[in-house]
């Protein structure tokens, strides 16, 4: 294909110009309903260390938002003090960046920041709440690391003993007045996270045996109700499987996000409640709302009887006030930030429901902005404006939901066809674009995340994108999400296909030039969709026409059994492959089923495998580049066209600023010249 654009009559987009987007996160209302301030950072990293700055608004005022933190440092996490909108506290490292967390304050009518906690401390505060009345906060760090133990570094005597000096979270508890810190809870486990009772004379605390990331999979987690005075534990109960928000206490009753099956990690998401007493046990809690059909993404205490739930439910997404049952904003449109990024406020009087929402969304045509919305009724209002750095670029132009039975006809599928501009006349060349997770889904947005070149290639080439959503994904219930425990590499790799050829089928998408790609979950089935390409049916029995003429497979599982034993999430991966291999039989291949890589050397000898992009972070612990390896490994035995990139210093996501860049730049190579 001639490498042309649909965009001759518009300046041209240049990778910097993504991965320099701001993308705001941890957007709060102020207590009186008036202002608000988010977090705000590049996609890309510059320099060593994370720079996030503090943003200003005024709630329903169109481009109101203003810089109000110098983006020298690592701000981040702010949070309004109680019955105070002119005052907020803040994580930053402005004691020695890149490396010290402290707890600041600051004051929107001038003045500098100040710790409130000690500047110098390098343990990570993962977490803090201020008490109802705003006179303590509460928060998560580590000890502080010993002279001793500094020394042993320094000396390189240091070895690591699995099981020894742990670096626990610990629950502290500030005085916000005095600066004087206590510790209230110090047991050898990890505190995950936190909440104040109404009165707040009680925490609610969210415990694991271990801190690595494992641990609460591995073991579940406990609830604890602690005395804030005596450090006591007054009661308890256990959850089996893994707690997906932060816990609220609203009046005698404590909420939370768990699986529907929650000894289950590959689950659907519900809205918990438990009833607090002086005995608590494992039948202490129920399902309160949502996981059935849809599924709870986020949640969040809004004042002191309100409770707000992130809802996915199919393509739409939803902010839900759960114990009124009233919806408060729903659109077939993305929330950003994994359900974090969203606030409400309620007016003390509210009968003529004038309640606001304060979210990030964005459109397949627009990046992510911060917006609110005031009453049940009536257009978002956008506050931020960090996208008027491209708004001379022109993105997709026409979205076109897909929905189809899947081939075994047991689910209808969703996913969505993008295009540069209008509604294509004839059938263009696609990029298959799969999400990870897997529990996790797309619907309409401007992805400018590291690991998708959907804007860019929509903007640079004369292809559509074909948005996939798979059985094991979010939004859907138990019944859909199910199907990741145990299944990996056979229906959610069926639900691609049938999408593939749905798409041909409205003649979207042209049968001749289609490349696949993903990252995480998405790189792993890019890597089966690369073995499996020479199938001559699909799923159905009916003949299959087409194959993928390349394959992009970022930081992608290509065999489950090497996975489960070196990713930092083994019971989660062990789930989703069907077994360990120490919980396996000797004779057992139930992990091989999915694994790309022991289906490489027939594809290989029948010259199906199309042409190889691998991209992998070099310091990945929940998918390691060994994975990767083994893949190029095996094209280079059989001379498979391979390109590997590796990066280094990156984790599971690629961070810096030029890393990004490459990739994009990488991936729109391999698209010009596969396409054509």
């Amino acid at each position: 294909m001639e490498n042309t654009s649909f965009f001759n009559d518009i300046p041209s987009l240049k990778p910097e110009d993504l991965v320099d987007l701001i993308q705001p996160s941890t957007v709060r209302i102020s207590s009186s309903g008036t202002h608000l301030i988010y977090a705000a950072a590049p996609h890309g990293r510059k320099g060593e260390h994370a720079k996030t700055t503090l943003h200003l608004g005024e709630v329903g005022k169109k481009h109101s938002a203003r810089q109000f933190t110098s983006g020298s440092f690592n701000d981040h996490s702010p949070s309004w003090a109680p019955h105070d909108s002119n005052c907020f506290a803040f994580l930053s490292d402005r004691g020695e960046v890149g490396k010290a967390s402290a707890i600041y304050l600051a004051h929107i009518n001038g003045g500098e920041p100040y710790a409130i906690t000690p500047a110098e401390h390098k343990r990570n505060i993962s977490m803090f709440a201020w008490s109802p009345n705003g006179r303590f906060i509460t928060f998560l760090s580590a000890d502080e690391q010993t002279a001793e133990r500094q020394k042993k570094e320094k000396d390189k005597d240091d070895v690591e003993v699995y099981g020894e000096e742990l670096q626990y979270n610990r629950l502290r508890i500030l005085n916000v007045s005095t600066r004087e810190v206590r510790v209230v809870h110090a047991d050898n486990e990890q505190v995950q996270s936190l909440c104040w009772s109404p009165c707040g004379k009680k925490l609610a605390v969210v415990t694991s045996q271990m801190p690595d990331d494992d641990s609460g999979c591995r073991d579940g987690f406990d609830f604890k109700i602690v005395d804030v005075v005596l450090g006591k534990v007054l009661s308890s109960f256990h959850l089996p499987g893994a707690v997906r928000s932060v816990p609220c206490w609203i009046e005698n009753h404590i909420y939370f996000v768990a699986g529907v099956t929650p000894s289950a990690i590959a689950t659907s998401s519900a809205v918990y409640k438990s009833q607090v007493s002086e005995v608590m046990s494992t039948k202490s809690y129920e399902l309160h709302a949502h996981g059935s059909s849809d599924c709870a993404y986020g949640l969040k205490q809004c004042g002191p009887s309100h409770l707000v739930a992130y809802v996915q439910a199919g393509l739409r997404d939803e902010l839900e006030d759960v114990l009124e049952g009233k919806t408060l904003w729903s659109a077939e449109q993305c929330i950003e930030g994994f359900g974090t990024t969203f606030d409400a406020y309620f007016p003390e009087d509210d009968t003529l429901g004038r309640a606001i929402v304060a979210f990030v969304t964005s459109d397949t045509s627009f990046p992510s902005e911060v917006f609110t919305r005031s009453g049940v009724s009536g257009d978002p209002i956008q506050i931020s404006n960090h996208g008027v750095t491209i708004s001379k670029h022109s993105f997709g132009g026409s979205y076109t939901p897909i929905r189809c039975r899947s081939f075994d006809n047991a689910v209808i599928l969703e996913g969505y066809y993008v295009t540069p501009r209008d509604q294509p006349k004839k059938p263009l060349p696609t990029f298959v674009s799969i999400h990870g997770g897997p529990y996790m889904r797309l619907t309409r947005g401007f992805d400018g995340s590291s690991w998708s070149q959907t804007p860019y290639l929509l903007h640079t080439t004369q292809c559509g994108t074909l948005i996939t959503n798979y059985r094991g994904n979010s939004s859907r219930g138990e019944d859909f999400a199910k199907y990741a425990r145990g299944q990996v590499g056979t229906v959610e790799y069926d639900d691609i296909l049938r999408l593939v050829q749905e798409g041909i089928d409205l003649g979207l998408i042209d049968p001749n030039h289609i490349i696949v790609g993903g990252w995480s979950q998405g790189g792993f089935l890019s890597y089966l969709s690369a073995v499996r390409n020479g199938a001559d049916k699909l799923p159905n029995g009916s003949p299959k026409s087409w194959r993928f003429k390349g394959a992009i497979c970022g930081a992608g599982v290509t065999d489950w059994d090497m996975m489960t034993m070196t990713s930092d999430m083994t019971t989660f991966e062990a789930e989703c492959a069907g077994a360990a291999p120490w919980t396996a039989d000797k004779s057992s291949v139930v992990a091989r089923k999915g694994s790309p890589i022991w289906e490489f050397k027939a594809a290989a000898e029948a010259g199906a495998i199309p042409p190889i992009l691998i991209l992998h972070g070099k310091e990945d612990v929940r998918v390691p580049v060994s994975q990767a390896w083994a893949f190029l490994k095996a094209c280079r035995r059989y001379g498979v066209p391979c390109e590997m990139a590796v990066y280094p210093r990156e984790p599971h996501g690629v961070k810096e600023r030029a890393h990004q860049i490459d990739m994009l730049k990488r991936c729109k190579r391999f698209c010009d010249l596969h396409f054509g």
